[in-house]
């Protein structure tokens, strides 16, 4: 037979038995020797929530009984209903809460009303103390401000941390925080009658970025002002030579060419004379075109280059001898 059909009142048989377990039921939520001082109202209240249970019970809803009987609890606390309660938390995977419960009713004073049930509680609390597993919470380093430990979100006061903590198995989260220090958490699964031990190393909080990121620009030194380029002097000042060279050339070329036409002779000086001009307007326009085309070159190196004034001095190169004088464009 299984231990919860002999622990819950309401599962005891025969149906004699029951009646008279009933009878007791409501000796024992009404005596004054159970519990404190209610008022009739909430112990009129506790025994309709105990019925509720009971009758809940004996039709293996276990969770409906449980809400029941731990309200009836909070409203009188009676020993019965510390056991019945224990039977249900059982019932419903709650290992760790019956067996406690179990304990609470065997520490409560002897009545005869409760007597039938003392035995099989003392066989529920050593077969619990079997199935609940154990853990043991060690946190580093000591001596932490406002430590605070939970256990899947239930707090775990810290003055009981050096002892083994009560855990039904199954899967539980374990996180503790302090000030100054990052959280650290920890998972873990126990199995029936498990002992372990968690430990949890808590680290001290690193600064936070936006500080360290000031703390370094005021480290490092100010950037160097950019440099403000020159103006192309050069190039600019070929580029406008170059064209009014060119303007005059042709100007000259074109004087030239006409005068040619209007000379009475091919051959006469009129006609040479003419023949000069044009020559020295092609001469002039073709100095023009060639300053005007070093301009635009040096002009562009200017433009993609960051040091373009040293690169013009060093392309273009002046260069004069006795009587005549030029200029050299190296690449």
């Amino acid at each position: 037979m299984d231990l919860s059909d002999r622990w819950s009142p309401p599962m005891c048989k025969p149906a004699r038995l029951v009646l008279a377990t009933l009878t007791l039921l409501v000796l024992a939520l009404g005596s004054p020797a159970v519990g404190l001082a209610q008022s009739p109202a909430d112990i009129a209240a506790a025994r309709e929530l105990f019925q509720e249970g009971t009758k809940l019970s004996r039709q293996n809803q276990w969770e409906e009984a449980l809400d029941r009987f731990v309200r009836s609890l909070a409203l009188k606390r009676a020993s019965i209903t510390l056991y019945s309660l224990g039977v249900a938390q059982k019932n419903t995977g709650r290992l760790a809460e019956a067996l406690e419960s179990f304990r609470a009713f065997l520490a409560a004073p002897s009545e005869p009303s409760t007597q039938p049930f003392e035995s099989p509680a003392r066989e529920a609390v050593a077969e619990l103390d079997g199935r609940v597993a154990h853990v043991t919470i060690v946190i580093a380093p000591d001596g932490l401000s406002n430590l605070a430990v939970a256990v899947d979100g239930a707090a775990v006061p810290t003055i009981a941390l050096d002892h083994a903590r009560l855990l039904n198995p199954g899967h539980h989260t374990i996180r503790v925080s302090a000030d100054g220090h990052d959280a650290a958490e920890r998972e873990l699964t126990l199995a029936e009658g498990d002992s372990t031990t968690v430990a949890l190393t808590l680290t001290v909080t690193a600064p936070h970025a936006a500080s360290t990121a000031s703390a370094r620009r005021h480290e490092e030194p100010p950037p160097a002002p950019e440099a403000v380029k020159p103006f192309p002097t050069v190039p600019v000042t070929l580029m406008a030579g170059g064209a009014a060279a060119l303007g005059v050339g042709l100007a000259v070329g074109l004087v030239g060419v006409g005068e040619a036409g209007d000379a009475p002779t091919s051959d006469g000086p009129e006609a040479k004379a003419a023949r000069s001009k044009a020559i020295a307007g092609d001469v002039v326009g073709a100095a023009g075109i060639a300053a005007a085309g070093i301009g635009l070159i040096l002009l562009l190196v200017d433009l993609g280059s960051d040091d373009g004034a040293g690169q013009a001095a060093s392309l273009v190169h002046c260069w004069r001898t006795e009587g005549r004088r030029g200029i050299e464009l190296r690449f």
